[in-house]
C-alpha cells in the first residue's frame, strides 16, 4: 500500500466516524419524536394518579414540578419539525454509507495488488 493511500484510508475513516455520530444522533432525534406520545400518555397518566390522590404535601408538589419540566421537554421534542428531521437522519445516512462504501472499494483494490 502506498503512503498517500493508506493517509487517505486513514482520514476517510476517520470521517466515517464522525459521519456514524451524525447520523446516530439524527436517528435519536428522529426515534425521540417517534416516541413523544407515548411520554404525553404517561404524564398525563402520573398526573392523574396525583390528582386523585388528593395528597397536599413537599412530595407531591415536587412530583407536579417534574411532571411539568417533563412536559416541557416533551412540548420541544413536538415542536420540531418530524419532516426535517427524517430528512436530516435520510441524509447523514446515506453519507455515512456512501463514505463506508468508498472505503470497502479502496481497500478492497488495495487488497488485489498484493
Amino acid at each position: 500500500m502506498l503512503l498517500g493511500e493508506k493517509l487517505a484510508i486513514q482520514a476517510m475513516k476517520k470521517e466515517l466516524i464522525r459521519l456514524q455520530r451524525i447520523a446516530g444522533k439524527a436517528m435519536k432525534e428522529a426515534n425521540e419524536y417517534e416516541d413523544i406520545t407515548s411520554e404525553f400518555i404517561s404524564i398525563n397518566e402520573e398526573f392523574a394518579q396525583i390528582v386523585e390522590s388528593k395528597e397536599e404535601s413537599k412530595v407531591t408538589l415536587k412530583k407536579l414540578e417534574d411532571l411539568s419540566s417533563r412536559r416541557d421537554k416533551a412540548m420541544k421534542i413536538l415542536n420540531k419539525d418530524f419532516i426535517k428531521l427524517l430528512d436530516k437522519q435520510h441524509e447523514a445516512e446515506s453519507n455515512r454509507n456512501a463514505l463506508a462504501g468508498e472505503i470497502h472499494k479502496m481497500e478492497w483494490r488495495i487488497s488485489l495488488r498484493k
